[in-house]
């Protein structure tokens, strides 16, 4: 019919092409491009690229590398792309939130469980024994931190959002800063001494990356 208003059907949703090329770019380096400097230091012997190889590894514990970049840009690609397209959950059709709440359950779950099969699934094998299985990971990590800001901007007014992001800020210094448990904690920002040491031993079940105190994806 002529000036007709187009179907739903026929509108062709949008991406925004500069966030598609950074979560792109932020994906090759994630996948193994970080290996490529090392090895045109090794064809080259240039200086450069030995430095622009020690940019691609992690810190052990203070301070960061380009390297220790990559899962924060990731985190916020997340966070850009929830900002964009979120909406309050009680402005979709009973259900699409329906549909909504439990596609973000089963990616949670999807990840936490692809995060346990990475960290087996390379050289060491799945372990049989239960104490010997690393749950935390970064894929874990992603898919919480996701599922959490989901439900935040589902269910949750922006201006507490603004309210929420600083409480939990404020609360893990205050966390880190003052609060004491079994030796840990209170100002101590050690890898051995943190308080986030006294979470992974105490309450985070099987192991710990590299059986080391503190794992770098864990609990707190």
């Amino acid at each position: 019919m002529s000036g007709s208003a187009p179907s739903i059907k026929s509108v062709k949703k949008q991406r925004l092409l500069s966030i598609d090329a950074l979560r792109g770019f932020d994906m090759i380096w994630i996948l193994g491009a970080e290996g490529i400097f090392a090895a045109l230091f090794t064809l080259t012997g240039f200086a450069f690229f030995n430095s622009a190889a020690q940019q691609m590894l992690h810190t052990p514990w203070h301070g960061f590398t380009a390297y220790d970049l990559i899962f924060p840009l990731f985190i916020f690609l997340s966070g850009v792309s929830l900002g964009i397209a979120g909406k309050p959950l009680s402005s979709y059709p009973i259900e699409q939130r329906q549909l909504k709440l439990k596609h973000a359950v089963k990616r949670l779950f999807l990840l936490l469980g692809l995060g346990v099969i990475y960290n087996h699934g390379w050289g060491t094998g799945m372990p049989a024994l239960i104490e010997e299985v690393r749950f935390a990971s970064v894929l874990g990590r992603i898919g919480i931190a996701w599922f959490v800001a989901a439900l935040l901007v589902w269910f949750v007014s922006i201006r507490s959002q603004y309210l929420i992001a600083v409480g939990l800020l404020l609360a893990y210094w205050f966390l880190l800063a003052v609060v004491e448990i079994s030796g840990f904690g209170a100002g101590n920002y050690t890898s051995t001494g943190a308080l986030n040491v006294w979470f992974d031993q105490t309450l985070l079940p099987g192991t710990t990356y590299r059986s080391l105190p503190l794992d770098p994806e864990g609990l707190l």
